[in-house]
């Protein structure tokens, strides 16, 4: 449906992975580089695809329990404790045109953004926005089954728009577009669809993962240096903390008097209330006491 074309020496190239040196000779070009995440995106959408044709064919029985187990249905996903759906709905597709669309569009724009952001961040852009896709969906349409890659695919289109908002596109290989307008555009079509109806297209889905893309390219470099030091500092005082101690270092108690802890399972107590403390209200609402408490329990489990 589009075709992505650009001047090799433009700064769009000079930055990100293409690094200015990848690629030489100018004109255009179709696609992106198969990077790992776009890649292993792909593989996994076709492999699925290839086991639901599979299925379909051998056991029409076994090929709907797995749609029941595996497709996002709001009711099943957060009635019935199916939560891994709003993940593995991604994955399924309702037929090879859906499937194909989904992953040329991918292809098409994955790498560039993934060559930018980097592996990781790619993958937490696509399965954030597919989650706020399916959180939108079951917002809106708590019974209805759905299923497909778009609204992560539709996160990654955002993501491209915000970062490469000038690169020329040809939309349906004929309409010469910047990608930031293309992403405009395709938020309105969504946008007029879902309010006359939309048929069995998840509208609100594909919404929800372009605002999910937008959002993350413009808040997640804030946020992340922010939260990610004090997540893998919480996150490895839980590990050192996990486990029995001996006991043999001092606890303390509400009003923040010093005492001595020789039980175990005291102790362990001890450590809990402090944890569901933090988890509570936050490291900021320890006392000095329970601060220096943490600070003993972690240096000895690193000594062990």
């Amino acid at each position: 449906m589009i075709r992505p074309y650009y001047n090799l020496d433009d700064d769009v190239h000079r930055s990100g992975y293409y690094g200015g040196s990848r690629y030489h000779g100018g004109g255009m070009r179709i696609g992106s580089p198969l990077l790992p995440g776009v890649k292993g995106i792909i593989f996994t959408c076709i492999g699925v695809f290839i086991l639901q044709f599979i299925l379909r064919g051998q056991s029409p029985e076994l090929f709907d329990r797995f749609l029941d187990l595996f497709s996002y249905t709001p009711a099943d996903a957060f009635g019935r404790g199916r939560i891994w759906q709003v993940v593995t709905y991604m994955f399924l597709h309702g037929g090879l045109f859906h499937i194909l669309f989904n992953m040329f569009f991918l292809w098409m724009i994955g790498g560039l953004v993934e060559g930018r952001l980097g592996t990781k961040r790619f993958l937490w852009l696509f399965f954030i926005a597919g989650v706020s896709g399916a959180i939108a969906q079951g917002l809106l349409f708590p019974g209805m089954p759905t299923i497909g890659a778009s609204a992560g695919v539709l996160g990654v289109a955002a993501a491209c728009g915000m970062l490469f908002p000038d690169m020329m596109i040809l939309v349906f290989f004929i309409f010469p577009m910047k990608m930031k307008h293309f992403v405009i555009l395709l938020a309105v079509i969504d946008i007029l669809s879902a309010v006359e109806g939309g048929g069995n297209i998840a509208h609100w889905a594909h919404l929800a993962g372009l605002g999910a893309g937008y959002l993350f390219v413009k808040f997640e470099p804030r946020v992340t240096p922010v939260i990610l030091p004090r997540w893998r500092r919480l996150t490895g005082l839980l590990l050192r903390l996990k486990g029995r101690s001996t006991g043999r270092f001092r606890g303390f108690v509400d009003r923040g008097e010093s005492v001595h802890i020789d039980d175990d399972a005291e102790y362990q107590r001890e450590v809990d209330r402090i944890l569901d403390k933090i988890f509570r209200e936050g490291t900021s609402s320890l006392t000095r006491e329970e601060n220096d408490f943490l600070k003993k329990t972690s240096e000895r489990y690193r000594k062990k």
